[in-house]
C-alpha cells in the first residue's frame, strides 16, 4: 500500500474520532472499508507517483471514472473517505470536495443514472 504506515495511522485516528462508544464491530467494518478503498487507489498512486491525497481533479476523475461503479451512494462514499484522509494528511487543496452531486453523475452507469432520476 502507498505511504501505508500514514493510511493506517489515519485509520486509527479516524475511527476513535467517529466512534461512538466502544464498538468493536463497527470499528472493524470501518477499518476494512478504508484498506479496501486504499487498495483501489493504489494503482493510480502507482500511476501517478504521488499518494491520493495530492491528486488534482483531473487525476481524480480519471480514478473515479475507473472504478466503474454502478451506484452513486458508494462513489459519494469513497469521495468522503478520500477526502478525510486528505484532510488529516495535508493543508494543500482537498480536491475531493469539489465534486458535487451532478460532478459524480458522470462516474456511474447512465442505466444506474436513468433510475435515480426516474
Amino acid at each position: 500500500m502507498y505511504n501505508e504506515n500514514i493510511k493506517k495511522n489515519f485509520i486509527e485516528h479516524y475511527i476513535t474520532t467517529i466512534q461512538e462508544g466502544d464498538n468493536q464491530l463497527v470499528a472493524e467494518s470501518c477499518r476494512q472499508r478504508f484498506m479496501s478503498l486504499f487498495e483501489k487507489v493504489e494503482s493510480f498512486e502507482l500511476l501517478y507517483n504521488k499518494d491520493c491525497s495530492e491528486f488534482n481533479r483531473v487525476q481524480i476523475e480519471a480514478m473515479f471514472n475507473a472504478f466503474g461503479l454502478h451506484s452513486i451512494a458508494t462513489l459519494k462514499g469513497y469521495k468522503s473517505m478520500l477526502s478525510n484522509y486528505t484532510q488529516y494528511v495535508t493543508d494543500a487543496p482537498n480536491f475531493y470536495v469539489t465534486f458535487g452531486y451532478d460532478d459524480l453523475k458522470d462516474f456511474i452507469e447512465k442505466e444506474e443514472v436513468e433510475r435515480i432520476e426516474q
